[in-house]
């Protein structure tokens, strides 16, 4: 029953509160598991009614469907304050739901207490012009309402879905038709005017003039014509709100900002940018092609950079489909990176991923995704592999450690890598030549003279004409680097002009006069810079050392001896025995599985007794249950996950150790007899030592195995505070380990994983723990490289376990003393370090005496080899190219350049564009996050983005939770904020057209006039250019700048009625010639970039095809040559070669004709070009009204 107003207030039951937040699914699990079968349950609504009057269907019932971040809506619809405690809320909820009554009213949104009136029979809201049969609009989507119950209104909109909405929510605006509106009839698709309402009657009804006839039609059977025109927006009265306006204005302002920044990536990326790698951005974006070697130094950031350049060209529109390839180990880390740090989003393909997406009827599946990382290994694995992935039309491709890419030449022999011929596909065919390119490696100076040529004329194949003019430049490059260095250092005197003028003349490729000439015409300075310019290698390569970009600290060593106990001697000779037979058996038989497998028992042994005696156990435990064997499982090591936990890959590896079940059971009897470790002992108390000594020190402890972790966890966290940190935690889980280990007080651990420390830096710690150590040098580094970063404020101290008479003992000398890993970064010798695990694998297959004598020799050639590698590093310092790659001023000039838009303004816009898709918006937390929850139907219709997660946790601000991967930044970028951002600067929005009421004390009533310009060229350019004309005729550029700054605000501008537009047409005829005129001047400026550009682009097209046509015409003459040698021949069996060389020289000669036909069409492609496009368009017009201050 509907009670009259002033009887009584209606309010809420807790029931319905929460029938009105819980989704779709769990609405379906309650009426499942209430049994109630009649209806259609698929329609919420329906369900919604079946539960709100089902006896069954109680608040203590239905509160396990509630979800967490849905409670606070149930208290804001009840009008009660939500305690912190969960349970607590929950009691709250029961306890309340007692004191319901049967006849309260459902409702779906806020604020319950809606007053009632009755008219004309319905329910309706008192004062609400929402009616039964009137038209609706609920985002973009129209609706008819059917019903109307208390405040509820029951909507069916075009799409045939019906929902119920709280009308004091606001969520549902009724659409406003007045006499000038044009609109649409839907049962034909016809466009007419409105002329006026017609009175009376239970459906709201207009009389509407079509062509030919004039009609009184109901609203339900009209909707708003779609007219995308702002000013006939505004003629026909198709008016949005000032707020719709301000969101529109602001939001194409901003993403035009956005593109066409000097550097995208530094206002909208979660890093802590370095002078030295906005420069080396700066310096790739600035020179085209985008194809470079960035060689940085460990630990400088290469990954950052190239992530960097990703989100630059991609704002740009030059980077839509990305390729990274990178060592199996590091997929994941690229991947992390990229989400948590730019927003960037990339799929890692496999075998499992290809065979899942052809499984689903994909026939590319290189084409589904438009960023992909990609292992080395896996993607030149075979020929058809390495076919589909060039098939592809990629706009960038990144290679990380780029050396293993590369071609060996000894003599005439070449022997290419098969990654080099994946490579060499991807980035150097003629057709790829303009194709954005990153090789990151740092190591190219310790690479042979010939690998690293292949590495720059894939890139650049005009740069040097043949290997033996890349090594004459590289040769020279000293004497170059002297040369320049000591001009610019002091001015020489007359005598030593003498001395100097043939070495400068050589450089330079003059005679004696004309350099004599050129030193007395532009004096000695440019002189200089021509010759850094003869520096060719550093076109192309980018070099940064950290003696030069500074701020790292330096790193001390410390072995802790342990001395094993008698049982743990006894059980590591037992193991070697046993992994000896498994090494002779692997070796045998060639079963690669077996020979991993005794590696990861040896390793076991070394970590921790627990690690060892679990796996042991889990193993005989299979044999048992498996008769005596384990089934043989096909394995790779190649294959292996990042984040794979190596304890659960051996139990399923079949091993002829497995012969007898019970060879473990000697060695598990002694390790269940270990209550300590002698090694944990040990750690115990240097552990005490450091902490008392330090109070608030943090020590990061990493491990190999899972099962050691928990050990050491279990032992220390008796004493001090320890945090878990590894491959299996959820980000949630992560993210709580790396903010407890930040920021508790007193002492504190945290032991990682090798899978766990990938991607996380913790130079806020200066203590690192190797409780078992990696083989590889280069995992080594890495972990050290988690601490010895920019930021690092003190010395870095570095524990290693020293246990005398074992394998591990002999890597740590290796380690240690051969390699000095610990103290000096080795990141840059991988070709030399590469291979040192497997040679170390090899010697444990050997006996003990002569397994000692291989780790020795190996000890011995690394120590010299890397020690020859450092005496050249040091040798060849690079001054011209080390001031190439860094330019301090110009570094300092991007990054001080003022930012368009302040955080404040970004995070208040990003407030208003997901309010405008119905987002829910939580509250800003300490650490400057929030939850929200998106809603139908951005929810629905764009599900795509949404990916099932309706609620997630975000920031605004790039400077916050840069390390989490749970905590989302939601800046320009993201997919759902891009999203957004179109939708709302799409033609259809309605703030195409609107009025804004504005106080402003030197504002005259007039016209606002967004227009929108894009230039294009060799580079596109769009921008807003915002007109304010007022009623008097006059155009004022500065006032419509100050107009669009004050949209920023979205400060309450309450629209007016509809505006008199007798002024209209002659002020934007006043504000087109001002959008005009700005067309002309950027295109008159874009020419002269575009013809500078072009002229670059034409003079690399003829050297390329001037190139190519040498080498055709070289293999022309050695046909010919050794088609005159077989003709001459007497021999009848020599002659039989003819036909064959005949058809190599008429390939040859039809290669000479396609360099010309090449050239041809790429200048005419060139061509096309030289002259810059050029659009504008209006984005929005709104009536500009004054209202006086105060």
């Amino acid at each position: 029953m509907v009670m009259s107003k002033g009887e009584r207030k209606l309010t809420m039951r807790v029931k319905d509160a929460i029938l009105a937040v819980m989704t779709q699914r769990d609405l379906k699990r309650v009426i499942d598991q209430l049994g109630i079968s009649e209806g259609d349950d698929g329609d919420a609504v329906q369900m919604i009614r079946k539960l709100g009057s089902h006896s069954g269907a109680t608040v203590r019932m239905m509160i396990p469907y509630l979800r967490e971040p849905r409670m606070a809506q149930v208290f804001g619809y009840l009008g009660l304050e939500q305690p912190a405690d969960h349970d607590d809320a929950l009691d709250a909820l029961i306890a309340r739901s007692r004191s319901d009554r049967d006849d309260t009213v459902p409702a779906i949104t806020s604020n319950p207490s809606v007053e009632l009136s009755e008219a004309n029979g319905n329910a309706v809201l008192a004062g609400s012009n929402v009616v039964p049969g009137a038209l609706v609009r609920w985002s973009d989507q129209y609706g008819v309402v059917q019903t109307l119950q208390g405040n509820n209104a029951t909507v069916r909109f075009d799409s045939g879905e019906s929902m119920i909405f709280n009308q004091r929510a606001g969520a549902i605006k009724r659409v406003q038709f007045v006499t000038g509106t044009q609109v649409m009839r839907r049962s034909d698709s016809a466009l007419g005017v409105i002329v006026a309402e017609l009175p009376g009657g239970a459906n709201p009804t207009w009389t509407v003039v079509f062509p030919g006839a004039i009609v009184n039609v109901a609203e339900m059977g009209l909707r708003p014509a779609v007219i995308s025109d702002p000013i006939e927006r505004l003629k026909s009265h198709a008016l949005g709100s000032a707020d719709d306006f301000n969101l529109r204005a602001v939001a194409a302002d901003y993403w035009t900002n956005h593109l066409h920044n000097n550097l995208v990536s530094l206002a909208y990326a979660r890093v802590d940018l370095k002078p030295h790698q906005v420069y080396v951005v700066h310096r790739v974006i600035s020179k085209y092609p985008h194809r470079f070697l960035l060689c940085d130094e460990v630990g400088l950031g290469k990954t950052i950079e190239a992530a960097m350049i990703i989100k630059e060209l991609r704002a740009r529109g030059q980077a839509k489909r990305v390729l990274i390839l990178v060592p199996a180990s590091l997929m994941r880390q690229w991947q992390y990176e990229l989400k948590v740090k730019f927003n960037e989003s990339f799929a890692i393909y496999t075998s499992a991923t290809v065979q899942y997406l052809r499984s689903q009827g994909v026939m590319s599946p290189w084409t589904q995704h438009n960023s992909i990382i990609a292992s080395h290994s896996w993607a030149s694995d075979t020929p058809d592999r390495i076919r589909e992935i060039t098939e592809v039309d990629w706009d960038m491709v990144i290679v990380d450690e780029a050396h293993h890419a590369r071609v060996h030449r000894v003599g005439n022999t070449e022997t290419r890598t098969q990654l080099f011929r994946l490579v060499d596909e991807l980035v150097a065919r003629p057709e790829f030549t303009r194709r954005a390119c990153l090789f990151l490696t740092a190591t190219p100076l310790q690479l042979d003279r010939y690998e690293l040529y292949s590495l720059a004329e894939m890139l650049d194949p005009i740069l040097f004409s043949s290997a033996d003019d890349f090594v004459r430049h590289i040769d020279s490059l000293s004497g170059l680097n002297r040369m320049a260095e000591r001009l610019q250092t002091r001015q020489p005197a007359n005598d030593e002009w003498f001395e100097l003028m043939p070495d400068i003349a050589r450089f330079l490729g003059l005679d004696l006069a004309q350099t004599a000439n050129l030193v007395r015409e532009v004096g000695v300075a440019e002189v200089v810079h021509l010759l850094r310019g003869r520096h060719r290698l550093s076109e192309i390569m980018i070099r940064n050392r950290k003696s030069v970009v500074q701020g790292f600290q330096p790193r001390r060593a410390f072995r802790w001896e342990v001395t094993p106990s008698s049982d743990e001697r006894r059980i590591y000779d037992l193991m070697s025995g046993v992994l000896r037979r498994g090494f002779e058996y692997a070796e045998q038989t060639h079963q690669n599985a077996v020979g991993f497998l005794m590696v990861v028992f040896q390793k076991l042994l070394a970590s921790s007794s627990r690690a060892l005696l679990s796996s042991l156990k889990r193993r005989r435990a299979r044999l048992e249950a498996q008769g005596g064997r384990i089934a043989l499982v096909p394995f790779s090591e190649d294959d292996l996950d990042a984040d794979v936990e190596l304890e659960s890959v051996i139990d399923n590896i079949a091993s002829q150790i497995d012969r007898d079940i019970h060879e473990f059971d000697e060695i598990i009897r002694l390790l269940e007899g270990i209550t300590i470790d002698t090694k944990a002992q040990v750690l115990l108390d240097q552990l005490g030592v450091l902490l008392d000594a330090e109070n608030n020190a943090k020590v990061l402890i990493f491990t190999e195995f899972r099962e050691t972790q928990d050990m050491l966890s279990g032992l220390l966290g008796k004493k001090w505070s320890v945090h878990n940190f590894h491959g299996s935690q959820t980000a949630e889980q992560k993210d709580a380990a790396v903010d407890a280990f930040r920021n508790g007080t007193g002492p504190q651990i945290l032991v990682s994983t090798e899978a766990g420390g990938e991607g996380r830096n913790f130079q806020f710690c200066h203590h690192l723990v190797n409780y078992d150590l990696p083989w590889n040098p280069m995992k080594v580094e890495q972990r050290i490289g988690r601490v010895d970063r920019i930021g690092q404020e003190h010395p870095i101290t570095i524990f290693n376990f020293h246990v005398e008479g074992t394998i591990e003992g002999r890597v740590l000398d290796v380690l240690e003393r051969r390699i000095r890993v610990f103290e000096e970064a080795v990141g840059g010798l991988d070709p030399i370090l590469g291979e040192a695990e497997d040679d170390i694998r090899k010697a444990l297959r050997l006996a003990q005496a002569e397994g000692d004598a291989a780790i020795e020799r190996l000890g011995r050639d690394l120590e010299r080899r890397v020690a020859q590698a450092r005496v050249a590093e040091q040798q060849l310092q690079d001054l011209i190219l080390q001031d190439k790659s860094f330019s301090a001023e110009i570094a300092q000039m991007v990054m001080q350049t003022e930012a368009p838009v302040t955080h404040e303004e970004f995070e208040r816009f990003l407030i208003k564009l997901l309010a405008s898709a119905n987002t829910f918006i939580g509250p800003r937390s300490t650490k400057g996050e929030r939850r929200i929850t998106f809603h139908a139907p951005f929810a629905i219709e764009r599900a795509d983005l949404i990916g099932g997660q309706d609620t997630r946790r975000v920031c605004f601000d790039p400077r916050l939770n840069t390390d989490s991967e749970l905590v989302e930044y939601l800046g320009f970028g993201h997919p759902i904020v891009d999203a957004l951002v179109k939708r709302v600067t799409e033609d259809h929005y309605e703030g195409a057209a609107a009025v804004r009421r504005v106080t402003d004390p030197a504002l005259l009533p007039g016209w606002q006039f967004n227009w929108r310009i894009k230039v294009g060229g060799v580079r596109t350019r769009e921008f807003l250019v915002p007109v304010f004309v007022d009623d008097h005729g006059i155009v004022d550029e500065e006032m419509g700048t100050t107009l669009l700054r004050m949209s920023r605000s979205f400060g309450s501008e309450a629209s007016a009625a509809s505006p008199v537009l007798g002024l209209l047409d002659v002020a934007f005829r006043a504000a087109q010639l001002v959008a005009i005129a700005r067309r002309d001047s950027e295109i008159a400026t874009i020419k002269l970039v575009t013809e500078e550009r072009v002229l670059v682009e034409e003079a690399r097209i003829r050297s390329l095809m001037e190139h190519r046509t040498l080498a055709a015409r070289d293999r022309v003459d050695s046909c010919l040559g050794t088609l005159r040698r077989l003709r001459e021949s007497g021999d009848a069996r020599v002659r039989q070669a003819i036909p064959l060389w005949e058809a190599n020289l008429a390939r040859a000669e039809a290669e000479i004709r396609s360099i010309q036909d090449d050239q041809i069409a790429a200048l005419a492609d060139l061509n096309m070009r030289r002259n810059p496009s050029a659009e504008f368009s209006l984005l929005n017009v709104a009536r500009i009204e004054t209202v006086p201050a105060g």
